[in-house]
């Protein structure tokens, strides 16, 4: 089965749409929902918005009427995408994320990740050693994408966090590997993943985006800009390893994925309190 057959993109609305729904739209009728932090929200908002940070939608959701039609938005459209693809996957029907956030609705350039990043889990039919084998190559195009980061674009002068990061990754690789292992009760394929699934033509990471393309996006990007993206994909991550948790009704499964995903919201917290302070000194 193709690789890309897990993904579908994620429902988006241009901030020109959206101009016009705040223009002629009473306020009751939809919910605009914020996911930047609390200083970026009090430095400028849109008209009637809410502000739930990213890093906490996972347990304030609820707080959202999941009838209601919800507009996300962000700086740029990298953090709202995640969060469109969380509240898709926690029963919300009507979701959009604002593409090119509040910097392309303020007329600015938008500068946030590769709009092939706004892609979410949408396959079924995929068999328990075949996602394992999916989110092991996501986790592999992570790691090509960090250290490229690293040593390309930042010059082996990285945060000690990314370091953290990256060496989390590589453990979550071999967690994947145990997981399928188990689950085929024999042995995998030597050359694992290859011979589970059919890889993608070139690295990809969590949320479907070309390594490649990321790199390149990044050499040109401040630390606020690379925090971001990273603060989406360890959302994406986090959505990714919940739906898996979902898919299966193995005890041991359940359990390795929770963990991978309960890790991948403290990456998202720690991330977060980086750009915070990244920020704030802008």
């Amino acid at each position: 089965m193709p690789f890309d057959n897990l993904f579908q993109h994620t429902p988006a609305i241009n901030p020109e749409q959206v101009h016009e729904i705040i223009k002629n739209k009473p306020i009751d009728d939809y919910c605009l929902l914020d996911v930047r932090q609390p200083q970026e929200h009090a430095q400028g908002r849109l008209p009637g918005s809410i502000l739930i940070p990213l890093n906490e939608l996972n347990f304030r959701f609820s707080e959202l009427d999941p009838e209601k039609p919800t507009i996300i938005y962000c700086r740029s459209g990298s953090r709202s995408a995640s969060a469109t693809n969380f509240l898709i996957s926690s029963g919300f029907d009507d979701v959009l994320n604002m593409s090119g956030g509040i910097m392309r609705y303020n007329g600015l350039i938008a500068s946030g990740s590769p709009e092939s990043a706004e892609v979410c889990f949408g396959g079924n039919n995929y068999n328990a050693v075949q996602l394992a084998a999916t989110a092991w190559i996501l986790e592999d195009g992570t790691i090509k994408f960090i250290e490229g980061l690293c040593h390309d674009v930042l010059n082996d002068h990285e945060p000690a966090l990314f370091d953290k990061i990256l060496a989390a990754k590589k453990a979550h690789q071999a967690s994947l590997v145990d997981v399928a292992t188990e689950v085929k009760q024999g042995a995998l394929s030597p050359d694992f993943p290859d011979g589970e699934i059919e890889c993608p033509a070139e690295p990809m990471m969590v949320g479907c985006i070309k390594v490649s393309e990321a790199l390149n996006w990044a050499r040109d990007k401040g630390m606020n800009d690379l925090l971001e993206l990273m603060m989406s994909l360890s959302a994406n991550a986090y959505d990714f390893y919940l739906k898996l948790e979902r898919t299966t009704s193995s005890t041991e499964e359940k359990r390795v994925y929770g963990l991978l995903a309960a890790e991948e919201h403290n990456h998202l917290d720690r991330l977060t309190e980086a750009y915070e302070t990244d920020i704030s000194y802008r």
